[in-house]
């Protein structure tokens, strides 16, 4: 009997957010950073999003958790925190906030949170039923912030939160592109269920993940009965994640890195071709120093190939970072 769950919510609830010391310092090798703060510490101020830590690899500059429901990754001054299903991201957000301020003396400098719209948002808990609920939570917290919505109102759309005349802006280069996938073969999906490859190290195999950056150092979680999630930290402050939810009623990829290429267009192409997805939303957020240029430029109408067609293309523009959207549908 096939007791692979009927459905699973795979689209995540992302919380990106950049720290700078509270106060004027001329001491900063002193300084404690997010990167000093205890694993149990983090499991503390994570509990109240449902979530716990599985297991972490640390890199130089960036440490890698994987989470039992997604990802978080720590530089000194940035925190990013990405989780799926039913949990309760945005009610982790003040003891965050309260963490980084009491064990680091570090205060808020810049934050995103960003989501798709969900399958069944209805079985969500609040405030995350609603974009307009979450909103509505972050503006109780933040001053200045702005909401989009992003995509067709009657088909993929994508939502994002951010906060508006920065004081002190983010002044090195940053770019993030993340590839949401949905509707995908289910026959390929099978390799992401224990009943086909039953360990991490066969679905990795069978996954070929490791052809999207060889070398890059990998923490992979298989899920029972189905599921898979990979870390990867590549090189110094860079990494990438991959999250599967493989049920056939609600099958779903996503990928997001922040390597710093020129041209995503190879990136891409080997990441979409691995999954076939019918349906893709990809976004990228880079700012005015970012290596790839404007995001704009990069998000092209032909950007999948003869295979698909973009349904929709959308830009938004901020303080110093640009937003670029589109919607792709296999032809």
């Amino acid at each position: 009997m096939d007791d692979t769950p009927a459905f699973y919510e795979g689209a995540e609830k992302l919380l990106e957010i950049w720290f700078e010391p509270s106060s004027s310092t001329d001491n900063l090798v002193d300084m404690r950073w997010l990167r000093t703060i205890s694993r149990s510490n983090w499991v503390e101020v994570l509990a109240p999003m449902h979530c716990g830590i599985l297991s972490v690899i640390n890199g130089d500059e960036l440490d890698a958790y994987m989470l039992s429901e997604s990802s978080m990754f720590v530089t000194d001054n940035r925190l990013i925190v990405k989780t799926c299903g039913q949990t309760t991201l945005l009610w982790a957000l003040e003891p965050i906030l309260k963490l980084a301020c009491n064990t680091c003396q570090l205060k808020v400098k810049d934050i995103f949170y960003s989501r798709r719209n969900f399958v069944k948002p209805d079985l969500q808990k609040p405030p995350h039923q609603r974009f307009e609920d979450e909103v509505h939570y972050l503006d109780s917290i933040f001053k200045g912030g702005v909401a989009y919505s992003l995509g067709k109102v009657n088909g993929d759309m994508w939502y994002v939160y951010t906060l508006i005349d920065v004081d002190n802006p983010i002044q090195t280069p940053d770019q993030t592109l993340e590839i949401l996938m949905m509707d995908l073969d289910p026959l390929l999906m099978q390799k992401f269920t224990k009943s086909v490859c039953p360990t991490s190290e066969q679905m990795l195999k069978e996954s070929r993940f490791e052809e999207i950056v060889p070398k890059a150092e990998l923490d992979v979680k298989t899920f029972d009965p189905c599921g898979f999630s990979v870390n990867a930290i590549i090189e110094a402050g860079i990494y990438y994640n991959i999250h599967v939810t493989p049920q056939a009623s609600c099958s779903y990829v996503s990928f997001e890195t922040n390597m710093e290429e020129k041209c995503y267009q190879k990136l891409i192409n080997k990441v979409v071709t691995l999954f076939q997805p019918s349906r893709c939303t990809i976004t990228l957020f880079a700012n005015k120093f970012a290596r790839c240029g404007h995001s704009y430029t990069v998000i092209s109408e032909g950007l999948l190939g003869k295979g698909y067609k973009a349904s929709c293309r959308q830009f938004c523009e901020f303080q110093v970072y640009n937003l670029a959207l589109g919607c792709y549908e296999k032809i």
